[in-house]
């Protein structure tokens, strides 16, 4: 693997979230607005079309475990690997395209402010500033939190359209 490609896996990992973020947000809003038209445009008020007002909350809602789950590209996990070169490859990966991997990193760290040197964060800052971002495994959460949120929406369609 070079550093190209670990640039591109890094891409296309960003537009793979991009994705899925705007797919919960389109389902969020979908079930909002079937929540809207029931209670104002049709005649039909039975009490499990509330389902949909607390579906399209708790998509909404599910957005801040999708953030959690892409805050740290596996880029930047690389660079725990045990081996030496294979995380020094990830290192001048991240290097040669350090605006667009690190920048968001530490935009996501210390907010727009963040400090400018850090930029410039050799290997151990970076792991450093990884660090900041606690020690839970929001991978493995991310995938546990996605059975639970297919279980529980198609329970609710289950239940809304029976």
């Amino acid at each position: 693997m070079t550093e190209e490609d670990l640039y591109k896996k890094f891409l296309s990992e960003k537009k793979k979230f991009r994705i899925l973020k705007i797919i919960l947000g389109i389902f969020g809003y979908s079930c909002l607005i079937a929540y809207v038209y029931v209670i104002f445009f049709t005649k039909n008020h039975e009490p499990k079309f509330v389902l949909f007002g607390i579906l399209s909350v708790y998509a909404r809602l599910s957005g801040f475990v999708l953030n959690k789950y892409c805050e740290v590209p596996e880029v930047f996990v690389g660079l725990y690997a045990t081996d030496e070169n294979i995380s020094d490859l990830y290192y001048d990966a991240i290097d040669h395209h350090r605006n667009e991997i690190l920048l968001p990193l530490l935009k996501n760290v210390y907010g727009i402010l963040y400090p400018k040197e850090m930029l410039d964060a050799d290997k151990n800052k970076i792991i450093g500033i990884l660090g900041q971002l606690g020690s839970h495994d929001w991978k493995r959460i991310g995938r546990l939190y996605l059975l639970k949120f297919i279980s529980i929406v198609s329970l609710t369609m289950w239940i809304i359209f029976l």
